[in-house]
């Protein structure tokens, strides 16, 4: 996805989800980024941890995922990827 307004020329990739192992893993395979633990209204939902992963090591994974992606996803990174003025070729 495309950065944030306050710096959206800085691509991001972000896995959440409740298992911690799994995104340790992730952030193990891709040797890059930041776990982060969400812990709002802990009483109805589980924690959630997020690994996000940004700038060119962010671009590196794009371009390597898109082909794998659906119509759906490849248009995200499409637009993702505009937003550093970087070109792709599928």
């Amino acid at each position: 996805m495309k950065g944030p307004p306050s710096d959206p020329t800085q691509p991001r990739i972000v896995i959440q989800m409740t298992d911690k192992d799994v995104v340790q893993g992730v952030r193990k395979i891709l040797n890059s980024g930041v776990i982060y633990c969400e812990c709002k209204n802990l009483i109805k939902w589980k924690k959630a941890y997020r690994l996000m992963i940004k700038g060119k090591v962010a671009v590196k994974l794009m371009m390597s995922l898109y082909p794998l992606m659906g119509k759906r996803r490849q248009e995200q990174i499409k637009k993702a990827l505009q937003s550093v003025n970087r070109t792709i070729r599928p």
